[in-house]
């Protein structure tokens, strides 16, 4: 289960890659064609998908299904002709297990395993360093005594039509006018005296935050990046998510603004660039940003030039990645139509992970053209079937933790004295034991086996006393 999950993430975090290389690659060209909050719903677009990993498939395949035969063989009874191989009672089995059988650990049981670690480690990191941050900051903070603050921020608040309660405070230990608080807001100020125009924009810019609840935002990508912790690509789809979280921020604050009013709140941002850092919290906003993106902020900030809304760009991508999930679920899909599955019967032995098969023909008296070629008469039939073994040649089939065994357990190895004999498992070891109860040889007694390509699915005894 943990395996199909993990394998379910990567083909995700391979696919979703894909669609971030491009919006890299094609970012200055986007950045001068379109208004940038389209990538900001793009972004978040992503995210969803790397949190829920569902592809829609373009075409639907018939799977293909395929029921065991009912008749059940009686081995002490089976008659052959010259060429088939003997079958003989199976032996009563007295060993009884003792310990608990485990199975093989693979190579994606620890790459799963790992994946679970990683996600843990990840979202431990980042949610133990939110609340030490968040700590340490209120620690160390007061309530302001400027009231210009606490009026702008009412005032500023009933002009976005901002529901929420946002608490002013002052702090020694930050060096940006920041957001934390995701029930109750909290708009964090660095212990400096604001000019009155200086403090008007920083307020509006971090209650644009508030309002459109980035702060969920932030966590959203977070839980991205939690879950796709090994994909360098998803990294960056962080970075580049809150940067323009910012740049959609800048936009709103000046929307209508003359050019002397972008030029007073490019001034705005110029002036808090602090050289002195400060350790940060991915679950935050920054006035400030990365400086690495201050420039494209300032580019942004004073360009007068319209730009299209992107809606039409953000179409096009949505339907990218439904197409590109579609396609690989399809491929998927083909894959399995290709490797259909397939029954056979016979005699088996087990070497390590690799089942040997003894392909027999089951003849009924149904298959009256058969038992007509074979010169078969009622006598070679006492129980309604024939069993024929015309070659030793093996067929070579593969084992894995998921293939399923059934058996009847005579031997009471699994089962109590007084319960169904039929027994079904999992555990290979388990199937090892019974089919080599008594000695280094199998049982001869026959099977059926349900495969796929290579891959056994199923195997299950026709046996009974």
């Amino acid at each position: 289960m943990l395996e199909t999950i993990f394998l379910l993430f990567l083909e995700v975090s391979i696919t979703t890659s894909i669609v971030i290389l491009v919006l890299r690659l094609l970012s200055s060209y986007l950045s001068n064609t379109y208004a940038i909050k389209w990538k900001y719903w793009v972004w978040l677009l992503l995210a969803l998908r790397l949190i829920v990993p569902v592809n829609l498939s373009i075409f639907t395949t018939v799977p293909v299904n395929i029921t065991i035969p009912n008749n059940l063989i009686n081995a002490s009874n089976t008659s052959v002709l010259p060429l088939s191989s003997p079958i003989a009672n199976a032996p009563e089995q007295e060993q009884i297990l003792t310990t608990p059988v485990l199975n093989k650990i693979t190579y994606l049981d620890m790459l799963s395993v790992t994946w679970v670690i990683g996600i843990a480690v990840f979202m431990i990191y980042q949610v133990s360093g939110y609340f030490t941050f968040k700590r340490k900051i209120l620690r160390w903070s007061r309530t302001p005594k400027n009231k210009d603050i606490q009026n702008n921020i009412t005032s500023i608040s009933s002009q976005l039509e901002l529901s929420k309660k946002v608490t002013p405070l002052i702090s020694n230990k930050v060096c940006n006018p920041m957001m934390i608080g995701f029930f109750r807001p909290l708009l964090i100020l660095p212990n400096e005296i604001y000019s009155e125009t200086d403090l008007k924009f920083i307020l509006h810019h971090e209650l644009i935050h508030c309002k459109r609840n980035d702060l969920w935002y932030k966590l959203l990508l977070v839980l991205a990046n939690a879950l796709h912790w090994f994909n360098p690509f998803v990294y960056l789809m962080f970075r580049e998510a809150s940067d323009d979280l910012e740049l959609t921020c800048d936009d709103k604050v000046i929307r209508g603004s003359s050019f002397a009013d972008r030029k007073a709140y490019a001034e705005t941002l110029l002036a808090s660039i602090h050289s002195q850092t400060m350790k940060k919290t991915a679950l935050s906003t920054y006035f400030q940003g990365r400086n690495n993106i201050m420039k494209t902020r300032f580019i942004n900030i004073l360009n007068m030039k319209h730009r299209k809304n992107g809606a039409a760009a953000f179409l096009f991508i949505a339907i990218f990645i439904g197409l590109l999930g579609g396609l690989v679920a399809c491929s998927l899909n083909d894959k399995d139509l290709i490797e259909e599955e397939k029954l056979y019967s016979g005699y088996i032995s087990l070497d390590n992970d690799t089942l040997e098969l003894d392909e027999f023909e089951f003849i009924t008296f149904e298959d009256k053209e058969r038992m007509k070629e074979l010169n078969l008469t009622d006598e070679y039939m006492p129980n309604g079937y024939y069993i024929y073994n015309e070659s030793d040649e093996l067929t070579y089939f593969d084992i894995t933790s998921e293939t399923e065994f059934t058996f009847f357990d005579l031997g009471n190895l699994f089962v109590k004295e007084d319960e169904d004999k039929k027994y079904t498992t999992t555990y290979k070891e388990e199937f090892r034991q019974f089919l080599y109860a008594s000695d280094d040889v199998p049982r001869i007694t026959p099977f059926w086996i349900k495969v796929r390509g290579k891959t056994v699915l199923s195997v299950t005894e026709q046996f009974v006393p």
